[in-house]
């Protein structure tokens, strides 16, 4: 199975169908192939997927490429105008071993902010060959029921391949190529039965503040202030931190006049 195969059925299990691959000339003479795939239940999201060499990364933002990739991908018959800013360009970046995954031209890449939200997914054709060995044993054994994403959610939390991936990702070429296609894929949903039981805000703030209180220098936490703070802020997830600190500043406030009086 090469990476391609891997992430297409990523993508397919996360309800994307894949659609006519297209080409187009970068650097004005390099003929390059991209595969779309569209999202079932959201149309307007896109992903595109290009395959290129290491030593050609260097040329994405260069000459008007991407713009270029822009254009070919507009004159799809998938195509649809709602996907201008709905579409993510997932490079595929072969490199060489002790290559520098995280080089200059990847970060750049990513962090440009034109045509694509963009993610390069940097592996090796040794990464490559283990995946495959390894995406066959699992098909073999799990027959009908064998899942990419759940073979990935698992791996991914096996604790023996992620101290050797930590020690040394060579130990680990599965654990490192899964990993990096987890991380360039945000839609790619993780697995939490790994993780131990979630505890709610509450709870987890009590733990704390007897930990605090019984350090060698302990900090003593007005747990009444805290418990006003998250009685106050319901929403949580989209509160900024500016917006918790001016409420946490105005409890203590009226805090201190209630002291007063």
């Amino acid at each position: 199975m090469s990476l391609l195969m891997l992430i297409d059925s990523i993508l397919q299990e996360l309800e994307y169908c894949a659609k006519d691959s297209f080409h187009c000339l970068i650097n004005k003479k390099t003929d390059v192939s991209v595969f779309p795939f569209i999202s079932d239940s959201n149309p307007s999201q896109a992903y595109l997927i290009l395959a290129m060499q290491e030593n050609t990364l260097g040329y994405v933002l260069r000459d008007g490429n991407l713009a270029a990739i822009a254009r070919a991908f507009r004159g799809q018959e998938c195509y649809q105008t709602n996907m201008a800013k709905n579409t993510s360009l997932l490079i595929l970046n072969q490199c060489q071993e002790n290559s520098n995954r995280n080089s200059l031209e990847k970060l750049k890449i990513e962090d440009d902010p034109l045509y694509f939200k963009k993610y390069v997914l940097s592996y090796t054709s040794i990464e490559e060959e283990k995946v495959s060995e390894y995406v066959a044993s699992q098909k073999e054994q799990h027959g009908i029921d064998y899942s990419c994403i759940t073979m990935i959610q698992e791996y991914l939390w096996m604790p023996a391949f992620f101290g050797a991936y930590k020690a040394n990702h060579q130990n680990e070429p599965v654990y490192t190529i899964l990993a990096e296609a987890a991380t360039k894929l945000p839609i790619l949903p993780l697995a939490t039965s790994g993780t131990q039981e979630l505890k709610p805000v509450n709870a987890f703030l009590q733990e704390n503040l007897e930990a605090a209180a019984h350090r060698r220098s302990p900090v003593n936490v007005d747990a009444h202030i805290l418990d006003a703070l998250l009685q106050d802020i319901k929403d949580w997830k989209n509160a900024d931190t500016d917006s918790i600190v001016e409420q946490y500043q105005a409890i203590l406030q009226a805090s201190a006049k209630g002291d007063e009086s």
